[in-house]
């Protein structure tokens, strides 16, 4: 017999949840220490931002982007 639908949903709820932790600390590694750190700010500031994004995405609040 197969896995049940409530199970696969709960599985999927838990891989997006670690996932969001994962991209939580990458989004913290990636955030400057130091305000004003150089060049690399705007960087950092554009990868912040995409982790972010991407987070938002995996939870199911994108909007219409994350249906592309």
């Amino acid at each position: 017999m197969g896995t049940s639908p409530d199970r696969i949903r709960a599985d999927i709820e838990a891989t997006r949840d670690r996932l969001a932790g994962d991209l939580n600390r990458l989004a913290e590694r990636a955030s400057p220490r130091r305000p004003g750190a150089g060049p690399r700010k705007g960087r950092l500031r554009g990868a912040v931002s995409g982790l972010q994004g991407l987070r938002a995405r995996l939870r199911g609040r994108g909007g219409a982007k994350a249906r592309r």
